[in-house]
């Protein structure tokens, strides 16, 4: 990411924010899908997540820390999101399954046991396996200890297998 760009984008810039933003998009999108499992929500919150990210870009301190920035702004998004799913009923979108070249089936499988994962760890298993960052990157977009973040990713990983193993 340049930081020149963020320099920019601080200063009012527009078009040097829509170059940062096209820098994340794909992820900032992969990330909510795989969170909330619906098109239109993930589409919903990253585009709330820029039009904040956009607003306050101006109290981004670190300009090589934009990513880990613009990260925490849609981890928070997708938290409220996903509260709001409390008592409704959220089916599997088929869009996951086939966008990760999986049976219907090993889906439906694999959502319900991330589904029984704490938040916390789920949000790491997302931003790892989908964003691909570092438990380092995680830590910083999450506000946890990297080390906390590896032990949570390798516990988590454990009881998906667990729980793949029982059905």
């Amino acid at each position: 990411m340049d930081p020149e760009l963020c320099v920019k984008a601080k200063k009012g810039d527009a078009d040097a924010f829509a170059r940062l933003y096209e820098s994340v998009s794909s992820k900032l999108y992969s990330t909510a899908f795989y969170m909330l499992g619906r098109r239109e929500d993930a589409e919903d919150v990253v585009m709330e997540t820029v039009t904040d990210a956009f607003a306050e870009i101006s109290s981004l301190r670190d300009p090589n820390a934009f990513e880990g920035w613009i990260f925490r702004i849609l981890m928070n998004k997708l938290k409220r999101k996903r509260k709001s799913y409390i008592g409704e009923s959220v089916e599997l979108n088929e869009d996951i399954t086939a966008s990760v070249q999986m049976s219907s089936d090993e889906g439906i499988a694999l959502r319900s046991a991330m589904e029984k994962l704490p938040d916390r760890d789920r949000e790491i298993i997302i931003l790892d396996v989908l964003g691909g960052y570092r438990s380092e990157e995680i830590a910083g977009m999450l506000g946890m200890n990297a080390n906390t973040v590896r032990s949570r990713k390798l516990r988590a990983f454990e009881r998906i297998r667990a729980m793949l193993k029982e059905d």
